[in-house]
């Protein structure tokens, strides 16, 4: 019965820090003042981590199928109980 009131686990992160280079850093902010002098227009383009999405969307799906599985054997115990108070 343990496997009806378990609930998902939170997301965690890998997280590891990125070497800082200032020099690197100087550079580029150099080059963008040169390409705003020059009227250059940079467009950065980020794609979406592949099958981040599918498995949010399951996630979700797997949480509300315990949430109302939940629910359901709440809703049958209490009506077993009012049952039995009433007519025994």
């Amino acid at each position: 019965m343990a496997s009806f009131f378990k609930i998902p686990k939170h997301t965690t992160f890998d997280y590891k820090p990125l070497y800082y280079d200032e020099k690197k850093e100087e550079r580029e902010h150099r080059n963008e003042l040169i390409k705003q002098e020059l009227g250059i227009e940079s467009v950065e383009y980020k794609s979406a981590i592949k099958g981040s999405f599918s498995k949010r969307s399951w996630t979700r799906k797997y949480a509300q199928r315990s949430t109302n599985i939940r629910i359901l054997i709440i809703v049958l115990g209490l009506s077993v109980l009012s049952y039995y108070l009433f007519y025994s």
